[in-house]
């Protein structure tokens, strides 16, 4: 179905849901509530052709096109008439940087950059974070890479790429409460009560306390994004192990990530090994009824935490933590979140003292976005992809650092490899310490898988 630009101005202005007027509040000066994915390629992109293919992808996706407009306490996207998604091209080679922030009430949330060099290309995505979520800006992104492909080999440009339906928007916000698959387990949410009870007054110590970030975000050197790949021997051996365990593969990550900050936390940073350490998990609430959904929000966020009894204990650490995401996953005990932020939508400035607050929310962010980049059918090269023209040598999809969240790390796979990458706070955390610390837990991961083939 092709969709057309009447088809999408019928369905504005469009009310703001409650996720994305929180994600609205939570943007500030010093924290820009955003999501970036960053490409590197192998060869020079073609510029007409790259604008052609960013123009088609945005007009699949109509909130990319629109702005917000406050109207008393019930803001609204509205569209902005022939809006054409500009590039800046004017970066050399990795040099991506840098970012400006959005005036979300002034422009739509999305922002692109691209470096060339002699033989290289970056590619950067800046998006407002209440304009979609991770998987949306997944939709999008992969949307262009497809897109640019099909044009490059002359090809139509939407083929390949699902059909979607742009008056799905509407139903965005909808949580689907009485499905059957929901109420099966609606006996069981006082659990997901307990956990939210959990996240809300618990405290949590920052991995950095006293080196909270005073100053702006710095558009000179923000976002401070780095990546490693796991090879594919050390994925394919870490995914037996975890299938012979009976867990899933993102549950021994995750606890490996556990491990790795608790020591980080001992080792490097000289602290207690009391005291919790939690982990903020973004979670896609999508169904198959979503499957023609445009980029939204759809996600929630749920808290694992752990303290030092836990580590104390290595033989149950794996097995309880598979445990408790899968209890949250089948249980739908994410929805809690969602379900907490429509509460406080409700009540006169409470949504805004939430996401205006200065407590820690965690220790880090740790989000699984699956293969984000694998199976859009591109041809295959060597251990990766041909984009058109050029080959992708790495990618990076990441979320917004907070204050005292100064970490949010992202777990890909891509083909036989696995992708990470971490989003980090350089007021905070140095480059070189960042890069040592995901080199640790990149190491623990080898290491483990190493042990296991010995």
């Amino acid at each position: 179905m092709k969709q057309t630009r009447d088809e999408c101005d019928g369905l504005f202005p469009l009310r703001l849901t409650s996720m994305e007027r929180f994600h609205l509040l939570d943007d500030n000066p010093n924290f820009s509530n955003s999501t970036f994915a960053k490409f590197e390629f192998e060869g020079q992109i073609d510029p007409r052709l790259g604008q052609q293919a960013l123009d088609i992808a945005v007009d699949r996706h109509p909130i990319l096109k629109a702005r917000i407009q406050s109207d008393g306490s019930h803001p609204v996207w509205i569209q902005v008439p022939g809006f054409r998604l500009a590039v800046d091209w004017t970066r050399t080679g990795s040099s991506y940087g840098p970012s400006q922030l959005f005036d979300i009430h002034r422009e739509p949330g999305v922002h692109m950059y691209v470096g060339t060099d002699t033989n290289s290309t970056c590619v950067l995505f800046h998006g407002h974070h209440s304009t979609c979520d991770g998987i949306g800006g997944v939709q999008f992104t992969t949307d262009w890479l497809r897109i640019y492909d099909n044009l490059v080999h002359q090809r139509e440009p939407l083929e390949g790429l699902p059909r979607l339906d742009p008056e799905m928007l509407v139903e965005r916000n909808h949580l689907r409460m009485f499905s059957k698959r929901y109420l099966v387990h609606l006996w069981k949410q006082p659990l997901g009560l307990f956990g939210a009870t959990k996240f809300i007054f618990r405290k949590i110590r920052p991995l950095y306390p006293g080196c909270e970030a005073s100053s702006p975000w710095d558009e000179e050197t923000q976002p401070a994004i780095t990546g490693q790949w796991l090879d594919p021997d050390s994925t394919r051996t870490l995914r037996q192990h975890a299938l012979d365990q009976n867990v899933a593969f993102n549950s021994l990550l995750m606890s490996e990530f556990f491990l790795c900050l608790h020591d980080w936390r001992v080792e490097e940073l000289g602290q207690s090994a009391n005291g919790w350490i939690r982990l903020i998990v973004p979670m896609s609430i999508r169904d198959i009824s979503d499957r023609r959904q445009t980029a939204i929000n759809r996600a929630t966020i749920v808290q694992v935490d752990r303290r030092k009894r836990d580590f104390e204990s290595p033989a149950s650490f794996l097995p309880r933590l598979d445990r408790e995401i899968t209890i949250i996953r089948d249980w739908q005990l994410s929805k809690i979140f969602v379900l907490a932020i429509r509460a406080m939508a409700t009540i006169p400035g409470m949504l805004t003292r939430s996401a205006r607050s200065q407590k820690c929310r965690g220790s880090a962010v740790y989000t699984n976005l699956s293969e984000p980049v694998g199976r859009l059918g591109l041809a295959k090269k060597e251990d990766s992809v041909e984009v058109g023209n050029m080959l992708m040598k790495s990618f990076d999809y990441v979320g917004p650092i907070r204050r005292g969240t100064p970490i949010y790390l992202t777990i890909q796979k891509h083909l036989d490899r696995t992708r990470v990458s971490m989003h980090y706070d350089p007021r905070v955390i140095i480059r070189c310490q960042a890069e040592k610390l995901l080199t640790q837990y990149v190491d623990r991961l080898t290491k483990l898988a190493n042990s296991l083939v010995d």
